[in-house]
């Protein structure tokens, strides 16, 4: 178990432990997710400022195996444990590390968990993970990982040839995109290939359309895009949605950005025949990139 409450003071009390926003009772999960953890099918509920990660057996009972306030708050593990003993009959904590088990301790004299299981197998992988930088810990550093489709040989030489024909003094602060891909999912806080893998099992490449281009308008900058049309790149990006993740954008619209050009810029280049139109191509598999830019290919199907 990674979690270490910040509480130094003893806890008379859950309201003493519980300041602030976390004392109300409108505290709730902001996202409820899944995801496989130590090869069973685990549930995530982030909460605002933390999350916690353990494996539910209907509304019987949840059995916590990772929990972690971002950045750590006193009294936010508390509140987490508080609100999963509303909604479960029993609530337990497995894999407990030496140094949160008096944390734990706490929370079963209050009466917040049912029972407390020192650390085994999935804790120390957890724990080596997180001396990787791995795992849920990157959620704490800000770091975010991303998934995209990487472009054919063929295609990306033509996105290629197209980027030349920007105008360098119209570039914004990050220019030309140097390499040619599809975003499928960022803003990942896992830092490992294994979990992605596992959560796209199952799932298949298919085919890829380009429509036309076209922009975003941004304040700091233009971003001129090629347009795509993918059912199967929609089936990937909900799937990885159940990951821990910081997406803050409501809708996910594939696209392959040409470059990025300065606020009021981008019209001109959108309104060029590019001759993308029609242009297809299909994948049967996707590329993680992690916190270290280390990638790692992943077949699907």
């Amino acid at each position: 178990m990674v979690m270490r409450d910040t509480t130094t003071a003893p806890i008379r009390s859950v309201q003493q432990a519980v300041s602030g926003v976390w004392r109300s009772a409108a505290f709730a999960p902001t996202r409820e997710s899944e995801i496989f953890w130590a090869s069973r099918l685990a549930k995530v509920y982030q909460f605002p400022g933390g999350y916690v990660l353990g494996y539910e057996d209907g509304n019987r009972s949840f059995d916590i195996q990772a929990m972690s306030s971002t950045p750590p708050r006193v009294g936010i593990g508390t509140a987490m444990v508080q609100w999963l003993r509303g909604r479960y009959k029993a609530v337990y904590a497995s894999d407990v590390l030496d140094e949160s088990a008096g944390f734990w301790g706490k929370m079963r004299e209050m009466g917040l968990v049912d029972g407390v299981r020192k650390e085994a197998v999935s804790a120390n992988w957890f724990r080596s993970a997180v001396g990787r930088g791995a795992g849920m810990a990157v959620f704490a550093k800000g770091e975010f990982s991303w998934v995209c489709v990487e472009m054919p040989t063929d295609v990306a030489a033509k996105m290629a040839s197209f980027c030349k024909a920007v105008d360098t003094d119209d570039l914004a602060e990050d220019g030309i995109e140097a390499e040619s891909h599809i975003t499928v999912k960022h803003g990942l806080h896992t830092d490992d290939a294994r979990e992605v893998e596992m959560a796209l099992r199952g799932c298949k490449g298919g085919k890829v359309r380009f429509t036309g281009v076209g922009l975003f308008e941004n304040d700091d900058a233009d971003v001129v895009k090629v347009e795509v049309d993918s059912l199967a790149l929609h089936i990937l990006h909900e799937r990885l949605s159940r990951l821990p993740n910081s997406d803050k954008h409501p809708d996910y619209v594939p696209h392959a950005t040409i470059a990025y050009v300065r606020p009021g810029l981008g019209g001109k280049y959108s309104r060029w025949s590019w001759g993308f139109d029609g242009v297809e191509f299909d994948f049967d598999e996707v590329v993680f990139e992690n916190t270290r830019d280390e990638k790692t290919v992943i077949r699907l199907g």
